[in-house]
């Protein structure tokens, strides 16, 4: 209808095929800005694995975690997969006896880049059929080599691209931490909610494993207001005995280019994302990407 002159207008429109996420009016002379106007957006790596991205902030975020398992070159990322009478079928099955191919001490000592698959919660198989809805567990030295494994153009996000969109979003930043938390961001969760334990349990020879979906704890579950659809794929590390092994199953953990982790509580928290310290050695996380 009519503007008033040197005031910002900001709309969105919906349609069967095609997401429009902001159209702008600017100052005199006015002039109308279309930005990302694409049907379902969304890219694809080396692999051909797909990911869909929004706009949040002025950057465009990717709404799936990583899924690459190999170079550009096609070389594989380093994986310390189990070896078993039954192959493959011990890491999702669990009822035989596993050993681990490449030891975690290797890793570490020539800070190898390397993924698992989420482990199960509270055991030591790697879920090899839930890479397509959890993505992969990173470990931080894949960082240093992103390039030559995401899509040309786009790039992991630093804790500060997560600490400018948090702000943007007009997230209530707490002071009585040793570690810096924000509420007020529910609209970056998926909806989905699991009440309990996300997973029944199952036997094995190995250990206790279990099957399920993933979800956040009731309470915990988002609103994805910003389609951002954050899952709790939660946090693999290495244990005691050298197995990876999936911790905080009921929360969403992701490493930053900084070498850092943005943790997306799912249980009974008083914050809705925490900016850890340095990532540890041990620990594997998830990665989605940005483009600036």
């Amino acid at each position: 209808d009519s503007v008033e002159s040197c005031k910002e207008y900001k709309y969105t429109l919906n349609y069967s095929d095609v997401s429009v996420n902001s159209l702008v009016c600017l100052c005199e002379p006015f002039e109308v800005v279309e930005r990302f106007l694409t049907p379902n957006p969304s890219i694809e790596d080396h692999e051909g694995n797909s990911y869909k991205y929004v706009e949040i902030c002025g950057k465009l975020w990717t709404t799936s975690f990583l899924k690459t398992t190999t170079y550009k070159n096609g070389t594989f990322i380093n994986n310390p997969l189990y070896t078993s009478s039954l192959g493959e079928e011990c890491i999702t099955r669990g009822n035989c006896s596993c050993e681990l191919t490449a030891p975690f001490d290797d890793v570490v000592d020539n800070q190898i880049p390397t993924y698992v698959y989420p482990s199960t919660f509270g055991g030591h198989f790697q879920m090899i059929d839930y890479k397509d809805k959890w993505g992969l567990h990173y470990n931080k030295w894949v960082v240093d080599n992103i390039s030559d494994i995401i899509p040309e153009g786009w790039e992991i996000p630093s804790s500060q691209d997560f600490i400018d969109m948090f702000e943007c979003l007009g997230a209530t930043e707490l002071t009585n931490s040793s570690t810096r938390k924000w509420n007020g961001l529910d609209g970056l969760r998926s909806s989905s909610v699991v009440d309990g334990d996300e997973f029944s349990s199952i036997s094995g020879e190995c250990n206790q494993y279990y099957t399920g979906e993933p979800g956040w704890l009731s309470g915990k579950e988002g609103t994805n207001e910003h389609k951002l659809n954050l899952i709790p794929s939660g946090q693999s590390f290495r244990s005691n005995i050298g197995f990876p092994q999936l911790i905080g199953g009921h929360k969403a953990v992701i490493l930053t280019s900084d070498k850092k982790t943005i943790v997306f509580p799912g249980d009974n928290q008083y914050y809705d994302a925490d900016l850890e310290l340095d990532m540890n050695d041990n620990e594997f996380a998830s990665l989605i990407l940005i483009k600036r």
